[in-house]
């Protein structure tokens, strides 16, 4: 088994057990587990691998409690719903006609 394998299987197996760890806890694990190990590998190559891999699992791949769906897609999908089922928004509609009122007074 290649060391790009071994850490993969390492970085997978945290990931399914601890899902909302964020990489600098993993790097950390990871750290204590190629010591542990003896293993030696690249840091930046695997900063750019893995930053890939975490762009692909929250970009890309489907999620079965998103209904197989990516969570990009979701959230796409869910703001196009909303857009074509309601009119324009005026969430951020100022009302200029008051405003002008008050300069008036001042």
């Amino acid at each position: 088994m290649y060391l790009d394998e071994i850490v993969c299987l390492f970085i997978k197996s945290i990931r399914e057990k601890y899902p909302r760890l964020g990489k600098d806890k993993i790097k950390v694990l990871l750290d204590e587990y190629c010591r542990r190990e003896l293993l030696e590998y690249d840091l930046d190559r695997f900063n750019d691998e893995l930053i890939d891999y975490l762009l692909f699992y929250d970009t890309e791949r489907p999620h079965y409690s998103l209904k197989n769906k990516a969570p990009l897609r979701l959230i796409s999908d869910k703001i196009n719903e909303v857009n074509s089922s309601s009119e324009e928004s005026n969430m951020y509609w100022t009302h200029t006609a008051s405003l002008r009122l008050v300069s008036h007074v001042i």
